[in-house]
């Protein structure tokens, strides 16, 4: 598995103890977990478990997946164990909204 060439895959904490918190992916598998718990993005919010969910992605698809955690992981109101996410798609976990966003990457081009 590797990241897109041409985007950088972004995580922000949208509103949560950790707001405005941003995280690029550099890796295809990324898990996101509460703060001390080990996990790649670590957020301060109690509600959520040490390894709460994972971000994975595969191709040109982005994947949201719930690692049993405790408290869940939501797309809208539904509990989700496995979704495709798209760009700006927001989820939550524990009282924390995250956002992924697909931002171009400018390495290579010039501008005027």
């Amino acid at each position: 598995m590797t990241l897109p060439q041409d985007k950088t895959i972004k995580i922000s904490v949208v509103t949560g103890p950790s707001q405005g918190k941003e995280y690029d992916l550099s890796r295809p598998l990324v898990t996101i977990g509460r703060l001390g718990g080990g996990a790649d993005i670590e957020i301060d919010d109690a509600e959520v478990s040490r390894v709460h969910c994972a971000v994975e992605v595969r191709r040109d698809t982005i994947l949201l997946h719930d690692m049993r955690s405790t408290n869940g992981t939501y797309l809208g109101d539904s509990r989700v164990f496995s979704a495709r996410l798209e760009d700006r798609s927001t989820f939550r976990v524990g009282s924390t909204i995250l956002q992924v966003s697909f931002l171009t990457s400018t390495i290579g081009r010039r501008t005027q």
